[in-house]
């Protein structure tokens, strides 16, 4: 269950602005459904990245990032990664970043509850920031079954291999939020002693873009 909670509203409003500004596609993610009549996790979100759409299904993939900490940084969102770094201060998070996406759920749109018990969300914490003006019931955000009361600027941490989470947007307007993880140094380390792998290390890539059961950088081109 989530160990920080803060409200950082003018922040909110410098970030929306920052995705009201940028004219890029949104990636429609597709998550995993367990019969083909089912909806997938995350099939009504849609996406834009901070550091890439990096392929979370391939370990070594995400621990060589980790352990190199360079980045393709989205040059569009300056403030955001601004926002990102005040945060890892607050928090003392030392790790490395993980996945950073910008999350937009349409109108009465969500995505269903469900873990994300990848190997590599076992190694992370995982930050979501409220951008949008919604405001209590305007959206549902469920971790572990408890609701989280909604507003501008809310900023709440979880653990997405363990805490089941939802997200419903119950309005006719977008919903923004933006989800970032830190690596856990501790389970880093452990990864990097078990794997063998360091900054020197070639990680075999296969070519173009994909996720499961691909070896992949990234998923998509962004």
């Amino acid at each position: 269950m989530y160990e920080h909670i803060s409200y950082h509203p003018e922040w909110a409003k410098q970030l929306h602005q920052e995705i009201v500004d940028d004219n890029s596609d949104w990636f429609h993610p597709k998550g995993t459904i367990f019969d083909e009549n089912d909806v997938g996790d995350f099939d009504y979100g849609r996406m834009r990245f901070i550091n890439r759409n990096l392929n979370y299904f391939y370990f070594d993939n995400m621990l060589s990032h980790a352990v190199k900490n360079e980045f393709d940084f989205n040059t569009k969102y300056p403030k955001f990664l601004e926002f990102c770094e005040i945060m890892r201060n607050l928090n003392n998070e030392t790790g490395p970043y993980g996945r950073m996406c910008i999350w937009k759920l349409q109108a009465r749109s969500y995505l269903i509850p469900h873990r994300d018990n990848w190997e590599y969300h076992r190694h992370i914490t995982r930050y979501i920031f409220c951008i949008s003006d919604h405001h209590g019931s305007d959206v549902l955000i469920k971790i572990c079954d408890k609701e989280i009361p909604v507003t501008p600027g809310l900023v709440f941490n979880f653990f997405p291999a363990t805490d089941l989470h939802e997200f419903v947007n119950n309005t006719d307007r977008d919903f923004y939020f933006l989800g970032w993880d830190y690596w856990q140094p501790d389970k880093l380390n452990s990864a990097i002693e078990r794997t063998g792998i360091t900054r020197d290390t070639i990680i075999p890539y296969d070519t173009g873009y994909g996720g499961h059961r691909r070896k992949t950088k990234f998923m998509s081109k962004e």
